[in-house]
């Protein structure tokens, strides 16, 4: 499992992006399926770090900010413990990112987890090593000392985070390259936002992008971060082929959440914007596990938690009765009725608002909660209007829509809560 930070959706090669280098994550997307919408319910890294370890809602995990670690009894349904107890060698290299490390250690046979890194950079001088390089060692050590019984290695990525420092060598693929501005990252986007938005530490770091320069130097160090991620990538793909463990070991590759880069005039996460909430999902399967599916299901709405099902499935270990996700296996054969909607959901701290929403296949209905006052909705069709700048919540024509949408979210919410 390789798992990207703050890396939304359009930032990789095999999802259409023709600016960034990402030629391994390309050959194994050749080889691979690419879920082209997969979503985090609850874009925000510790939110959706737990969906992805224990297959449900933030409601149910209840990792609901950064103040509220995985509790310890939660743990132990994440699907690594659950893996390690039917004899997988497993460890955990990078980013855990759902507090209570010590105890979570612990349940790896293989531990070099951290719960955040403030830089990428450690050492001085001739010592001086970047993160992506520091984990690159420590996945080539892993796989050389695997005992002789299956294994399941979680890398955990601090790129495409902040702050924004890749290897010299990947920043200067993009030394000449100019990103086209975003259509979004306007003054009358900003100002069609709700209020409890405008005022955010969100919008206060998308004005910057205000500046032209300053978003063309973020963004290409944005994408040489999401290279150097992708060499690392490929050099433990080229481990795997040198020891013979390619061909039956299944390889996933997504993120935790997406991240707004200057869209609604915003920059970060934690709403419920596409970019925020679209992750990018490419599965290659094992020999044993591989299936021929009808391309039209790789377009059906997937979800972060759906993971862990997926991985217990293909392993063959029993799906506990608490998960919510649901295992892809039975969307590529077909043998499941599957979701044609799903709840937004995002829990009030010092920084974030709380919200709450709905997604079906072509609507979006989200709805900010202030302290005081009545909810700030907003209503968009996503068919007719992808870039989600008109909001129809208050249009009499959508009136019965918006009705509607709302019924189906309270019903959601209670159903997964």
């Amino acid at each position: 499992m390789f798992l990207a930070d703050d890396l939304r959706y359009d930032m990789v090669g095999f999802t259409g992006n023709r600016i960034v280098h990402t030629p391994n994550l390309n050959a194994l997307a050749r080889e691979g399926l690419v879920f082209s919408r997969c979503f985090a319910p609850a874009p925000l890294c510790p939110c959706s770090r737990a969906s992805i370890l224990t297959g449900q809602y933030t409601m149910r995990h209840g990792v609901t900010s950064y103040s509220t670690p995985l509790a310890y009894a939660v743990l132990g349904s994440t699907y690594p413990v659950l893996m390690r107890a039917e004899g997988y060698f497993t460890g955990l290299i990078g980013k855990w990112g759902v507090g209570n490390e010590r105890s979570a250690a612990k349940q790896f046979d293989f531990w070099e987890g951290f719960y955040e890194r403030s830089r990428y950079y450690t050492g001085r001088d001739s010592q001086r090593m970047h993160l992506n390089d520091e984990q690159r060692g420590h996945i080539l050590r892993f796989l050389k000392n695997v005992p002789g019984r299956p294994f399941l290695l979680m890398v955990h990525f601090k790129a495409p985070h902040e702050p924004l420092t890749p290897q010299p060598e990947f920043a200067a693929l993009y030394e000449s390259v100019t990103v086209p501005p975003v259509p979004t990252n306007t003054r009358e986007a900003l100002d069609a936002l709700p209020p409890m938005l405008k005022d955010t530490y969100f919008a206060n770091r998308g004005r910057r992008y205000r500046n032209h320069e300053r978003f063309q130097r973020d963004m290409r160090r944005y994408l040489a971060l999401v290279s150097g991620m992708d060499a690392v990538i490929g050099d433990t793909i080229a481990a795997l082929k040198a020891g013979g463990q390619y061909a039956n070991t299944l390889i996933i590759f997504t993120s935790d959440n997406g991240l707004l880069l200057g869209e609604h005039r915003l920059r970060g996460k934690h709403v419920m914007y596409e970019e925020a909430i679209r992750i990018p999902l490419l599965m290659r399967l094992p020999i044993g596990a591989a299936v021929t599916a009808d391309p039209s299901r790789l377009n059906r709405l997937v979800l972060n938690m759906d993971l862990a099902p997926t991985i217990l499935d293909i392993a063959g270990i029993e799906v506990p009765a608490g998960i919510q996700g649901v295992s892809l296996m039975t969307l590529l054969k077909g043998t499941a009725r599957w979701r044609s909607e799903f709840p937004l959901i995002n829990h009030r701290d010092a920084v974030y608002p709380t919200s709450r929403g709905i997604r079906t296949t072509r609507w979006k209905y989200v709805e900010y909660l202030p302290s005081e006052g009545r909810p700030q909705r907003q209503l968009f069709d996503l068919r007719a209007d992808p870039h989600e700048e008109h909001n129809l919540v208050h249009s009499k024509q959508f009136a019965a829509i918006r009705s509607d949408l709302r019924t189906r979210m309270h019903l959601l919410l209670d159903e997964h809560g």
